[in-house]
Formats: structure tokens, C-alpha cells, sequence
């Protein structure tokens, strides 16, 4: 038995070199018969000018599973039905590949800067020292001589803003 493929999703073309013997002016017809469980596909031919027969078979992805089918080629003359061709038909899909880009944005880590800020005294400034949630939690005293006169004012504005701000609250 032969064996020939087909892909599922697309046209396919098959054709045959039938030769016909013992007939003159015949009523012929050609069909490719594809067993399917309970069903059978039956594809008409078409006979070509070069004496063979093409047999068109559409896309079947929706019909067929991907397999090996049993098939066979008929031909009709007048009211006789012959099957010269017995093979199996295997039914897959064609590769494709596809690619599609996809752009995502990295997550930035919070970034953290400083500056020193001068108040005018020759001490050598202290590096700033990372601290965790619970240690930044807990309050910290200032003594404010050790601030500069302009800290000194922007910590009373800050002071300031938030009494206001709790006072508009209540």
C-alpha cells in the first residue's frame, strides 16, 4: 500500500496517470475517496490535458484530526465503479513558525540621593548610613546647636505646616 501526505491547513494537489483500457467513448468519472471513522470524504477529479487526473483537496483542519487515513482512488465507467489505488492518506499540519515581540519595562528600584548641605563650620561631614524600616521608625533627637541657623528655619516651617494641618483636620 502507498502512502501520501496531505496538510490540514491548506489546498492540496494530487494527481494521477490513470490508463483506461478495453472503452471507447465512455462516461468516465474520478473520485479520491479519504475513510474517516463514520465518514468518508469522497473529491471529484479533474482530467488534465497531459492525461493525468488532479484532485483539488481543500483545507481540513476543522474535519480531520492530524492521522493516517485509508484512501483510495475510484474510477466510474458508465455504471461500473474500479478501484485501481488503495494507499493511506497522512493528514498533518503544516510547520509554521511565528515570533511576536513583546516589550516590557523593567521595575526601577527606588533611587535614593543626597547632598551635603554646608553650615559653614570646618567638620568633616559623616557619610549617611542606610537604616531599616524599624530603625528609621523610631524618633531620633536632634540638638540644635547642631544645625545650621537656615535648617533651623526649615525645620520650623515644616513644624509649622504641620500644625496647620492638624488644626484644618479637627
Amino acid at each position: 500500500m502507498e502512502a501520501f501526505d496531505i496538510h490540514l491547513d491548506q489546498d492540496n494537489e494530487l494527481n494521477f496517470k490513470v490508463m483506461i483500457e478495453g472503452t471507447e467513448e465512455a462516461n468516465l468519472k474520478y473520485q479520491l475517496i479519504l475513510e474517516s471513522g463514520n465518514m468518508d470524504y469522497c473529491f471529484t477529479g479533474q482530467p488534465e490535458t497531459n492525461g493525468e487526473i488532479l484532485f483539488i483537496i481543500p483545507p481540513m483542519q476543522k474535519m480531520l484530526a492530524e492521522g493516517t487515513y485509508n484512501t483510495r482512488l475510484e474510477v466510474i465507467v458508465d455504471d461500473r465503479i474500479f478501484t485501481p489505488l488503495v494507499m493511506h492518506t497522512n493528514a498533518k499540519k503544516q510547520v509554521k513558525v511565528m515570533a511576536e515581540a513583546t516589550v516590557r519595562r523593567r521595575k526601577s528600584a527606588p533611587r535614593v540621593s543626597a547632598s551635603v548641605v554646608s553650615n559653614g563650620s570646618s567638620k568633616i561631614s559623616q557619610p549617611i548610613q542606610h537604616k531599616t524600616k524599624e530603625e528609621s521608625k523610631q524618633k531620633s533627637h536632634l540638638k540644635l546647636e547642631n544645625l545650621s541657623e537656615e535648617q533651623v528655619r526649615k525645620l520650623a516651617s515644616i513644624i509649622a505646616r504641620k500644625k496647620a494641618k492638624s488644626n484644618k483636620r479637627k
